[in-house]
């Protein structure tokens, strides 16, 4: 089934439709477009930027390509003072940052010991507070085992009274 209305079924564009729309809105755009290009001036072409000459290689360059690993090319380009300068001034910079960094690890020394003193302070007093908890406690148990040890004393006495008051001897009775 073909569609020339350029619509489907629903009333959505279709692609032929659009390429249609499409077409008929380029021509009348290009036209307006003639038209102002007409009116502007003409535009000159800008000049060719001028061409540079090779530059020879001197001796000292192929040399300095030899050794190309070991330095960097601003480092070749220095004189001998200024390479001294560079170096001292690296020295410098480089004994500022082990200070920094020795001084770092000193405080993080300093840190880890701290914190090995807290903690063995701390399993101390976890020690002898535990050694405490045990000493009350054996006290305890010793005062209830002498405690249940005077009630079963008393306790035989008791039977012992009761069993002579049966047997006959008011003494050993209660008294009323």
């Amino acid at each position: 089934m073909t569609r020339t209305s350029g619509h489907s079924r629903r009333g959505a564009p279709t692609i032929i439709g659009l390429l249609v729309a499409t077409a008929l809105v380029g021509a009348a755009s290009a036209q307006s477009l003639g038209d102002l290009n007409s009116k502007l001036p003409e535009r000159k072409p800008a000049p060719a930027a001028p061409r540079q000459a090779p530059v020879a290689a001197e001796p000292a360059a192929a040399e300095a390509v030899a050794d190309e690993g070991r330095e960097s090319t601003a480092r070749r380009a220095m004189s001998a003072e200024e390479l001294a300068a560079q170096d001292a001034a690296t020295e410098r910079l480089n004994a500022g940052v082990n200070a920094r960094n020795a001084a770092a690890e000193a405080r993080d020394r300093k840190s880890d010991e701290d914190y090995q003193a807290a903690l063995a302070a701390r399993e101390a007093r976890i020690r002898a507070d535990q050694a405490a908890y045990d000493r009350e406690m054996a006290d305890y148990r010793a005062r209830v085992r002498a405690t249940e040890e005077a009630n079963a004393r008393a306790q035989a006495r008791w039977q012992a009274d009761v069993a002579a008051c049966k047997a006959g001897d008011k003494t050993k009775c209660a008294q009323k």
